[in-house]
């Protein structure tokens, strides 16, 4: 029960380069892991083994129970990984994917953020580089779309929370990141 992961290899596994998780968009409604087939291909063939974690949508889940999906991938994906530590591991999120990326990367360096945010675990997966494509994070400023979406997908009282301190000011998650790797 610990999710759905799809794993994409290249045709040589031999001659693995490096792994790649790629969170696909949706704006946390919408979307399947399946959408990042393609891209994943291409990847793969570069010599990359692609993981796509799945994540529960709003409104059968929550936005803390897709953290806490996105999670427990990453988990299951540093398992894997270990076995091979000196080749890099690479984090893209796409759209809500980013969003997800960002806050959950965060989650794993910092207890505070992941009491924030009120997850189950933490994660212990070092990414080298992160490649974030994110329309949802600029809403997250709270723009007019951006305070639709907080009021249905963080909950009405969602200001009065400790996660409301980063999903104001999503730049606070940003020194979580890589240096220098992240597009």
């Amino acid at each position: 029960d610990e999710g759905w992961i799809h794993v994409i290899y290249p045709k040589d596994t031999d001659l693995i380069k490096g792994y790649v998780v790629s969170i696909h968009g949706g704006g946390l409604i919408a979307g399947c892991g399946e959408q990042n087939f393609n891209f994943a291909n291409f990847i793969a063939k570069q010599g990359y083994v692609v993981f796509i974690p799945e994540y529960r949508l709003i409104p059968e889940a929550t936005f803390t129970d897709q953290l806490n999906d996105i999670i427990k991938a990453f988990n299951i994906i540093g398992r894997e990984a270990s076995n091979y530590v000196t080749r890099p591991i690479y984090l893209i999120g796409d759209s809500a994917g980013c969003h997800l990326a960002l806050i959950a990367n965060a989650i794993g360096a910092d207890p505070v953020i992941k009491d924030a945010f009120e997850v189950e675990n933490s994660h212990n997966l070092t990414f080298s580089g992160v490649w974030l494509n994110a329309p949802m994070i600029e809403t997250t400023g709270f723009n007019k779309i951006g305070l639709f979406m907080a009021k249905h997908f963080y909950g009405k009282k969602w200001r009065k929370t400790p996660k409301a301190k980063y999903l104001k000011n999503p730049e606070l998650l940003y020194p979580y990141l890589p240096v220098k790797t992240v597009f």
